[in-house]
């Protein structure tokens, strides 16, 4: 039989031990969750540099069309196939299918 003494350290390691239970239970699921939710915001950052180097892609797009005549005719020459007076467009079969 234990002594007084030793039953008294026994249900100390015992309540130590399902506290540290417990709190292991209750936290693992957060750690789990906060793993993911870091894992979305690492996503969602790559994506938004992504966006953002799209964006300022787009911008510059636009600033050349409105202030370069030139950019506006290569366009126009590459995109819609259109030619100034007097010029003859040949359009290939490939160009066709695109």
């Amino acid at each position: 039989m234990l002594s007084k003494e030793n039953r008294a350290t026994f249900w100390w390691v015992l309540f130590i031990i399902i506290a540290v239970v417990m709190t292991v239970l209750f936290l693992l699921p957060r750690y789990k969750q906060l793993h993911e939710e870091q894992a979305k915001v690492k996503k969602l950052q790559s994506e938004l540099t992504r966006l953002q180097q799209e964006n300022t892609r787009l911008r510059t797009k636009v600033d050349n069309l409105q202030n370069s005549p030139a950019e506006v005719e290569r366009t126009a020459r590459e995109k819609y196939n259109m030619a100034q007076k007097g010029e003859t467009v040949w359009i290939s079969e490939s160009e066709k299918e695109k």
